[in-house]
């Protein structure tokens, strides 16, 4: 069994749902990364509205997964490649949540052996627009990334944040 702090900090991320396991394991280390990273904070922001982080993960898996589905679609990819529900449209809806709620953080990235050091709102910015370039060119998964699940997540991120700032979500009172 694991220790209760442990299982406390996890099960509101939704890992069983979040990890398929069809997911290479350099993908689930990553994701597992940025869980660890950027979850604890975000989990701290929402739950600060009163909110639990349980329906952001659904949403952003949700939010992912359908937007997989509609460039798979358009780019005529359609059934071949399935859905997509894992954990990549919820860690970048978290980076999302992460870089709207402290955008003068840095970041730091490893692409192709260059480490590199930005701004949370530059790294969003940057992560979106491969998401979008990436989803417009190869469609579902042709080069082996869902990039639509990615701009799904990154939106989903971006939206919860806006709408739970300006006051459009509140807890339910019993």
């Amino acid at each position: 069994a694991l220790p209760s702090t442990l299982t406390h900090n996890f099960n509101h991320y939704l890992l069983p749902l979040a990890f398929p396991s069809t997911s290479p394991p350099p993908a689930e280390a990553v994701n597992l990364y940025a869980f660890l990273r950027f979850g604890p904070e975000v989990r701290q922001s929402i739950a600060a509205f009163g909110l639990p982080i349980w329906p952001f993960c659904v949403g952003a898996a949700l939010a992912g997964s359908f937007a997989f589905l509609a460039f798979s679609a358009v780019q005529g990819g359609g059934a071949r490649f399935g859905s997509c529900l894992g954990a990549s449209a919820v860690t970048l809806a978290l980076l999302a949540f992460y870089a709207r709620t402290y955008p003068s953080r840095e970041l730091g990235f490893v692409i192709m052996f260059i480490p590199i050091r930005m701004a949370a709102e530059h790294a969003l910015a940057a992560i979106g627009l491969v998401s979008l370039f990436g989803s417009i060119v190869s469609g579902g998964l042709r080069d082996g990334i869902a990039h639509g699940a990615h701009l799904g997540g990154l939106l989903f991120g971006v939206g919860f944040h806006e709408l739970l700032v300006r006051g459009h979500f509140r807890p339910r009172r019993s």
